[in-house]
């Protein structure tokens, strides 16, 4: 799934997503792969830098993998990612796939959103 807003034949804000479903009598699989880019020129990036330094960037990226690796069992593992530039600001995995289990959460920009 792709979009994308130009301007005089230059791409101003793109916004594509890739994706992946497994669904079957032994497992679930779903994964997640949205980028979000703004030009530096387009009107929504001025606004989200104006607002707070949270909320500015040019290129947001996410990688989702959410798998229930046996029904059965009852074996989840989980891991979600986002990237605002080169910078991870939100990071969490859940697995029940090994002992002991498995919970990390990492995000510098829970609490503050303004300057």
């Amino acid at each position: 799934i792709s979009a994308n807003i130009l301007k005089k034949e230059v791409s101003y804000i793109e916004f594509v997503q890739e994706h992946e479903l497994v669904d079957n009598n032994k497992k679930f699989l779903f994964t997640m792969k949205p980028t979000l880019h703004f030009h530096t020129d387009s009107y929504i990036h001025k606004e989200l830098c104006e607002f707070s330094a949270y909320t500015c960037f040019t290129e947001l990226m996410s990688d989702v993998h959410i798998e229930i690796v046996d029904k059965t069992a009852r074996m989840v593992d989980v891991k979600v990612t986002v990237h605002k530039d080169t910078s991870e600001v939100y990071h969490l995995e859940a697995t029940n796939k090994q002992t002991p289990h498995k919970f990390v959460f990492k995000s510098p920009y829970v609490v503050p959103l303004y300057n």
